[in-house]
């Protein structure tokens, strides 16, 4: 009996020997490691399928090394769905993914990951950097271990238990990624006038059809970043021409009463800059933003530098004929910290009865909830990349209208670091940053991402209604 099968193309030889060799070199117990490669166990002569069924058989584990060129092949594919089938539910978890390559070598195409392997937690080993942290749990698996938790690493060059305890943190740099996208660039002055009138909806019916800056109506003066003789200033029938103002918008962010005032421009501008991006907030919750299906046509979304496509709202049929819309949303407002300010986004779910019309309910929230809670850091780090590029709208920065300066904002979170943190516990950031400019699509040229598909849809059938199909979820309220 072997310990693993090691199910790779031909084209990644080179590593697979050597990742066979570092493992041959480990012990379980008192033996040492040993791999099924078919180099090395199909002599000259013998029968290479037979040799391989049997491999298959007897291994306790088959890793699976996926590269663009494993999946072009047909003998990997054959040895990795004969060992599925033997664990179609993945109890005994001895089908172990290894990622080699995220992108093609020559066409730079991003890794097509079959479907029955994605909810499969896989290894790492896309940066030679990980190789190591990857190993270590490779071989853990291999030995029968369970993931270990905290600090303490058994087979690592750990160097604060002696002085700290098993509990301690590993001397290693953690990075630590944020869901805040930083302000850049904001404008230097805001002006008031005395106004006109002290209803907004005067300015807003008066500016129907246009692009309405935002502004702020108070103590008889209308408040906005055009200067009063500025030629594009939307707001000049309203302002009287006399007691003209220009304050310094840094002395607005320390007054903690005009900070406030300050942000409440930002979400202003925020939810303008969304309409025209077919981006709508809830009538009673303006910070909760979500993209409507308009068309019945489902709305997708595709990564930057060429990457894939997933959806971001879909119609969905139910039991009995009714339509659940189903949508990522986020939570988005600005806050100031200072001189500074940030657009936090809080992603999340949201259902609709057509696309555009939200459900509401104790069912809605419960289910919304569910599956907001079991998606992982690395998950809720993926929404808010892709909300940023969808304000972006194919740019660089998230350029937000406010009158003679934009409000410019950076779609990559902050970042900070700590001194310490867990050994191995890391996300591959390059690949998660790679690309930029990515944006909503039209028409689609490839596969999309359907996790709308692959983990709600049919959660969905059964959780939402009761067994004739009809939803009970209480009056849906429009956006």
């Amino acid at each position: 009996m072997k310990d693993v099968f090691l199910c790779h193309a031909g084209a990644d030889k080179a590593w697979v020997e050597t990742l066979a060799t570092r493992l041959e070199a480990e012990r379980v117990g008192n033996r040492h490691i040993e791999v099924f490669l078919d180099d090395w166990d199909i002599d000259l002569g013998e029968n290479i399928v037979a040799k391989i069924d049997g491999g298959l058989r007897q291994a306790r584990y088959c890793a699976v090394v996926l590269s663009p060129a494993m999946l072009k092949r047909d003998w990997p594919q054959a040895e990795w769905t004969a060992r599925f089938m033997s664990d179609p539910a993945g109890k005994k978890g001895n089908l172990i993914p290894i990622l080699l390559h995220e992108r093609d070598p020559e066409t730079r195409e991003l890794i097509d990951i079959p479907m029955l392997l994605r909810p499969l937690r896989r290894l790492d080993f896309t940066q030679p950097s990980n190789f190591e942290g990857e190993f270590l749990e490779l071989l853990r698996k291999l030995r029968g271990e369970k993931p270990r938790r905290g600090g303490w690493r058994d087979s690592s060059p750990y160097r604060g238990g002696a002085e700290h305890g098993a509990e301690a943190a590993d001397d290693v740099q953690e990075v630590l990624v944020s869901n805040l996208l930083p302000v850049v660039q904001y404008p230097k002055y805001i002006w008031s006038g005395a106004a006109t009138t002290q209803r907004k909806t005067d300015v807003w019916n008066s500016l129907t059809g246009m692009r309405v800056p935002p502004f702020h109506l108070a103590d008889g003066c209308l408040y906005s970043f055009y200067g009063p003789d500025a030629r594009a200033n939307p707001f000049k029938s309203f302002i009287t021409g006399g007691a003209s103002k220009r304050e310094n918008v840094a002395d607005w962010a320390m007054n903690p009463d005009r900070s406030r005032q300050l942000v409440r421009l930002f979400n202003d501008a925020l939810q303008e800059h969304n309409y025209h991006l077919r981006i709508r907030n809830l009538r009673d919750n303006r910070k909760q933003y979500y993209c409507p299906i308009f068309d019945d046509k489902a709305r997708q979304f595709r990564w930057g530098g060429g990457g894939r496509v997933r959806t971001i709202a879909k119609l969905a049929k139910r039991p009995g004929g009714s339509t659940i819309g189903i949508h990522y949303s986020a939570k988005m407002r600005f806050f100031g910290l200072g001189l500074k300010f940030f657009l936090v986004i809080e992603p999340g779910w949201m259902f609709t009865s057509n696309g555009v019309t939200p459900l509401e309910g104790k069912q809605v929230t419960v289910l919304a909830t569910k599956f907001g809670g079991k998606e992982r850091n690395a998950t809720v780090l993926r929404n808010v990349l892709m909300w940023g590029m969808l304000l972006a709208n194919r740019e660089d920065r998230i350029h937000i209208g406010l009158g003679g300066t934009d409000l410019s904002i950076d779609p990559v979170p902050a970042l900070s670091s700590a001194p310490a943190g867990i050994d191995g516990d890391t996300m591959n950031l390059d690949r998660i940053f790679s690309g930029s400019a990515g944006g909503e699509v039209v028409e689609i040229d490839g596969q999309a991402e359907d996790e709308l598909d692959e983990v709600l849809t049919m959660a969905v059938m059964g959780a939402l209604g009761d067994d004739d199909g009809e939803i009970d979820l209480g009056d849906a309220e429009g956006a």
